[in-house]
Protein backbone atom coordinates (compact mmCIF):
# COMPACT_ATOMS: atom_id res chain seq x y z
CA UNK A 1 0.00 0.00 0.00
CA UNK A 2 0.86 3.62 -0.83
CA UNK A 3 2.32 5.73 2.56
CA UNK A 4 -0.03 8.56 3.45
CA UNK A 5 3.03 10.16 5.56
CA UNK A 6 5.44 12.53 3.28
CA UNK A 7 8.98 12.09 3.51
CA UNK A 8 11.21 14.47 5.11
CA UNK A 9 12.52 15.60 2.06
CA UNK A 10 10.05 14.17 -0.89
CA UNK A 11 11.93 13.46 -4.17
CA UNK A 12 9.75 13.92 -7.59
CA UNK A 13 9.37 10.65 -7.85
CA UNK A 14 7.87 10.15 -4.33
CA UNK A 15 5.23 12.39 -5.04
CA UNK A 16 3.45 10.38 -7.54
CA UNK A 17 0.79 8.07 -5.94
CA UNK A 18 1.12 4.51 -6.59
CA UNK A 19 -1.58 2.26 -5.95
CA UNK A 20 0.13 -0.99 -5.52
CA UNK A 21 -2.61 -3.18 -6.40
CA UNK A 22 -3.20 -6.06 -4.11
CA UNK A 23 -3.38 -9.35 -6.35
CA UNK A 24 -6.93 -10.71 -7.16
CA UNK A 25 -6.27 -13.63 -5.89
CA UNK A 26 -5.00 -15.51 -3.24
CA UNK A 27 -1.16 -17.46 -3.81
CA UNK A 28 -0.27 -21.32 -3.84
CA UNK A 29 1.16 -21.51 -0.62
CA UNK A 30 -2.22 -19.58 1.24
CA UNK A 31 -4.77 -21.68 -1.06
CA UNK A 32 -2.75 -24.93 0.45
CA UNK A 33 -3.27 -23.93 3.99
CA UNK A 34 -7.13 -22.77 3.83
CA UNK A 35 -10.31 -24.58 2.77
CA UNK A 36 -10.57 -25.39 -1.38
CA UNK A 37 -14.01 -23.82 -0.90
CA UNK A 38 -12.56 -21.21 0.86
CA UNK A 39 -10.32 -20.16 -1.85
CA UNK A 40 -12.98 -20.22 -4.10
CA UNK A 41 -15.36 -18.49 -2.31
CA UNK A 42 -12.19 -15.69 -2.22
CA UNK A 43 -11.30 -15.63 -5.67
CA UNK A 44 -14.90 -15.59 -6.40
CA UNK A 45 -15.26 -11.99 -4.27
CA UNK A 46 -11.86 -10.67 -5.95
CA UNK A 47 -12.79 -10.82 -9.40
CA UNK A 48 -16.50 -9.61 -9.17
CA UNK A 49 -18.33 -13.23 -9.39
CA UNK A 50 -21.53 -12.82 -7.90
CA UNK A 51 -22.78 -15.86 -8.81
CA UNK A 52 -20.27 -18.22 -6.93
CA UNK A 53 -20.23 -15.67 -4.05
CA UNK A 54 -24.08 -16.40 -4.23
CA UNK A 55 -23.60 -20.25 -4.67
CA UNK A 56 -20.70 -20.13 -1.55
CA UNK A 57 -23.24 -18.30 0.57
CA UNK A 58 -26.15 -20.94 -0.18
CA UNK A 59 -23.32 -23.78 0.95
CA UNK A 60 -22.70 -21.99 4.17
CA UNK A 61 -19.37 -20.86 3.71
CA UNK A 62 -18.76 -18.10 6.48
CA UNK A 63 -19.10 -14.50 5.28
CA UNK A 64 -16.37 -12.71 7.58
CA UNK A 65 -13.63 -15.80 6.98
CA UNK A 66 -10.07 -14.21 6.70
CA UNK A 67 -8.01 -15.55 4.09
CA UNK A 68 -4.27 -15.89 4.42
CA UNK A 69 -3.50 -11.75 4.33
CA UNK A 70 -6.65 -11.20 7.06
CA UNK A 71 -8.48 -10.10 4.24
CA UNK A 72 -12.54 -10.90 4.48
CA UNK A 73 -14.46 -11.34 1.22
CA UNK A 74 -15.72 -7.93 1.33
CA UNK A 75 -12.66 -6.42 1.14
CA UNK A 76 -11.41 -8.31 -1.37
CA UNK A 77 -14.74 -6.59 -3.52
CA UNK A 78 -13.91 -3.19 -2.05
CA UNK A 79 -10.41 -3.29 -3.16
CA UNK A 80 -11.11 -4.46 -6.80
CA UNK A 81 -14.57 -2.30 -7.04
CA UNK A 82 -16.88 -4.84 -7.89
CA UNK A 83 -20.03 -2.89 -6.12
CA UNK A 84 -22.47 -5.63 -7.19
CA UNK A 85 -20.47 -8.01 -5.10
CA UNK A 86 -20.31 -5.80 -2.18
CA UNK A 87 -23.86 -5.02 -2.31
CA UNK A 88 -24.78 -8.52 -2.33
CA UNK A 89 -22.10 -9.53 0.89
CA UNK A 90 -23.61 -6.51 2.85
CA UNK A 91 -26.87 -7.54 1.86
CA UNK A 92 -26.06 -10.86 3.80
CA UNK A 93 -24.72 -8.84 6.61
CA UNK A 94 -21.52 -9.23 6.51
CA UNK A 95 -19.04 -7.15 8.54
CA UNK A 96 -17.52 -3.96 7.09
CA UNK A 97 -15.65 -2.94 10.06
CA UNK A 98 -13.17 -6.14 9.69
CA UNK A 99 -10.30 -5.42 8.98
CA UNK A 100 -6.86 -6.90 6.59
CA UNK A 101 -3.93 -7.54 7.94
CA UNK A 102 -2.69 -4.26 7.27
CA UNK A 103 -5.38 -2.97 9.38
CA UNK A 104 -7.52 -1.37 6.61
CA UNK A 105 -11.17 -1.31 6.57
CA UNK A 106 -12.62 -1.98 3.45
CA UNK A 107 -13.62 1.47 3.15
CA UNK A 108 -9.99 2.15 3.08
CA UNK A 109 -8.94 -0.01 0.59
CA UNK A 110 -12.21 1.26 -1.89
CA UNK A 111 -10.97 4.97 -0.70
CA UNK A 112 -7.08 4.21 -1.92
CA UNK A 113 -8.22 2.78 -4.87
CA UNK A 114 -10.55 5.62 -5.85
CA UNK A 115 -13.96 3.18 -6.26
CA UNK A 116 -16.23 5.97 -5.56
CA UNK A 117 -19.22 3.41 -6.18
CA UNK A 118 -18.37 0.74 -3.63
CA UNK A 119 -17.24 3.80 -1.16
CA UNK A 120 -20.88 5.06 -1.59
CA UNK A 121 -21.86 1.91 -0.62
CA UNK A 122 -19.94 1.47 2.32
CA UNK A 123 -20.85 5.19 3.67
CA UNK A 124 -24.85 4.71 3.85
CA UNK A 125 -26.48 6.24 6.81
CA UNK A 126 -26.36 2.49 9.03
CA UNK A 127 -22.40 2.51 8.29
CA UNK A 128 -21.41 5.83 8.89
CA UNK A 129 -20.13 5.35 12.24
CA UNK A 130 -17.30 3.77 10.36
CA UNK A 131 -16.32 6.73 7.88
CA UNK A 132 -13.27 7.82 10.02
CA UNK A 133 -12.14 4.29 10.93
CA UNK A 134 -8.20 4.37 11.36
CA UNK A 135 -5.16 2.23 10.39
CA UNK A 136 -2.49 1.95 13.08
CA UNK A 137 -0.67 4.60 12.14
CA UNK A 138 -3.77 6.69 12.47
CA UNK A 139 -4.64 6.99 8.48
CA UNK A 140 -8.48 7.48 7.87
CA UNK A 141 -10.03 6.64 4.33
CA UNK A 142 -10.56 10.50 3.42
CA UNK A 143 -6.96 10.75 4.30
CA UNK A 144 -6.11 7.89 1.28
CA UNK A 145 -8.72 9.29 -0.81
CA UNK A 146 -6.84 12.53 -0.72
CA UNK A 147 -3.21 11.22 -1.09
CA UNK A 148 -4.05 9.39 -4.19
CA UNK A 149 -6.20 12.84 -5.27
CA UNK A 150 -9.73 10.70 -5.68
CA UNK A 151 -12.02 14.22 -5.45
CA UNK A 152 -15.42 11.81 -6.17
CA UNK A 153 -14.43 9.80 -3.16
CA UNK A 154 -13.32 12.70 -1.10
CA UNK A 155 -17.07 14.46 -1.50
CA UNK A 156 -18.56 11.20 -0.78
CA UNK A 157 -16.54 10.76 2.27
CA UNK A 158 -17.11 14.30 3.69
CA UNK A 159 -21.00 14.35 2.61
CA UNK A 160 -20.82 10.87 5.29
CA UNK A 161 -19.41 12.96 8.08
CA UNK A 162 -15.38 12.41 7.67
CA UNK A 163 -13.20 14.88 9.43
CA UNK A 164 -11.49 17.03 7.61
CA UNK A 165 -8.85 17.89 9.71
CA UNK A 166 -7.78 14.95 11.83
CA UNK A 167 -4.24 13.79 11.97
CA UNK A 168 -2.35 10.31 11.67
CA UNK A 169 0.27 9.31 13.71
CA UNK A 170 3.03 12.03 11.85
CA UNK A 171 0.33 14.79 12.53
CA UNK A 172 0.03 14.87 8.55
CA UNK A 173 -4.15 15.96 8.15
CA UNK A 174 -6.21 15.65 4.85
CA UNK A 175 -4.78 18.72 3.78
CA UNK A 176 -1.15 18.26 3.97
CA UNK A 177 -1.49 14.95 2.04
CA UNK A 178 -3.15 16.68 -0.72
CA UNK A 179 -1.23 19.36 -1.27
CA UNK A 180 1.94 17.47 -0.93
CA UNK A 181 0.64 15.23 -3.85
CA UNK A 182 -0.62 18.61 -5.71
CA UNK A 183 -3.92 17.60 -6.00
CA UNK A 184 -5.58 21.33 -6.83
CA UNK A 185 -9.55 19.84 -6.77
CA UNK A 186 -9.29 17.69 -3.25
CA UNK A 187 -7.60 21.07 -1.99
CA UNK A 188 -10.78 23.09 -2.63
CA UNK A 189 -13.44 20.58 -1.39
CA UNK A 190 -11.13 20.52 1.98
CA UNK A 191 -11.34 23.65 2.44
CA UNK A 192 -15.03 24.13 1.37
CA UNK A 193 -15.52 21.63 4.10
CA UNK A 194 -13.38 23.90 6.74
CA UNK A 195 -10.27 21.76 6.36
CA UNK A 196 -7.49 23.41 8.36
CA UNK A 197 -4.43 24.99 6.72
CA UNK A 198 -2.11 26.04 9.98
CA UNK A 199 -1.40 22.94 11.53
CA UNK A 200 1.99 21.51 11.53
CA UNK A 201 2.79 17.87 10.67
CA UNK A 202 5.78 15.63 12.70
CA UNK A 203 8.38 17.86 10.58
CA UNK A 204 7.11 21.11 11.70
CA UNK A 205 5.28 21.73 7.66
CA UNK A 206 1.99 23.04 6.91
CA UNK A 207 0.07 22.21 4.02
CA UNK A 208 1.29 25.46 2.68
CA UNK A 209 4.41 24.45 3.21
CA UNK A 210 4.33 21.46 1.09
CA UNK A 211 2.44 23.35 -1.68
CA UNK A 212 5.70 25.79 -2.13
CA UNK A 213 7.55 22.58 -2.15
CA UNK A 214 5.41 20.93 -5.05
CA UNK A 215 7.19 19.44 -8.50
CA UNK A 216 5.11 21.18 -10.74
CA UNK A 217 5.01 24.90 -9.95
CA UNK A 218 2.31 26.59 -11.17
CA UNK A 219 -0.05 23.96 -9.56
CA UNK A 220 2.15 24.15 -6.48
CA UNK A 221 1.29 28.28 -6.96
CA UNK A 222 -2.42 28.18 -7.46
CA UNK A 223 -2.99 25.48 -4.29
CA UNK A 224 -0.79 27.78 -2.46
CA UNK A 225 -2.62 30.68 -3.22
CA UNK A 226 -5.77 29.04 -1.89
CA UNK A 227 -4.05 27.97 1.39
CA UNK A 228 -2.82 31.25 1.63
CA UNK A 229 -5.82 33.03 1.70
CA UNK A 230 -7.22 30.79 3.81
CA UNK A 231 -4.16 30.54 6.36
CA UNK A 232 -4.58 34.40 7.09
CA UNK A 233 -8.07 34.17 7.83
CA UNK A 234 -6.75 31.60 10.41
CA UNK A 235 -4.69 33.39 11.92
CA UNK A 236 -6.99 35.78 12.07
CA UNK A 237 -9.88 34.14 13.95
CA UNK A 238 -6.72 32.94 16.26
CA UNK A 239 -5.74 36.53 17.23
CA UNK A 240 -9.50 37.23 17.30
CA UNK A 241 -10.24 34.58 19.68
CA UNK A 242 -7.14 35.01 21.97
CA UNK A 243 -8.20 39.09 22.36
CA UNK A 244 -11.53 37.44 23.28
CA UNK A 245 -10.26 35.35 25.85
CA UNK A 246 -8.03 38.09 27.49
CA UNK A 247 -10.66 40.47 27.83
CA UNK A 248 -13.39 37.96 29.24
CA UNK A 249 -10.30 36.83 31.73
CA UNK A 250 -9.91 40.68 32.55
CA UNK A 251 -13.85 41.09 33.21
CA UNK A 252 -14.17 41.77 37.07
CA UNK A 253 -16.49 38.64 38.93
CA UNK A 254 -19.56 40.05 39.91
Amino acid sequence: KKSTTPATTPAPAARKASLNPRRSAISEEEAAAIDPKAVAFFKAAADGDAASVAKALSDGQKIDLRDKQGYTALNRAAENNHAAVVTQLLGRAANSALEDGDGYTPLHNAARRGNAAVVELLTAEERRREVDARTPDQTTALMEACSNGHADVVQLLLGAGAKASTTNAALNTPMHLAAWQGHLEVVDLLLAAGGKVLPKDSWEKTALDYAKEYEDADVGKQIAEKLWAKGMAEQAGARNFRRAIRRSSARPSL
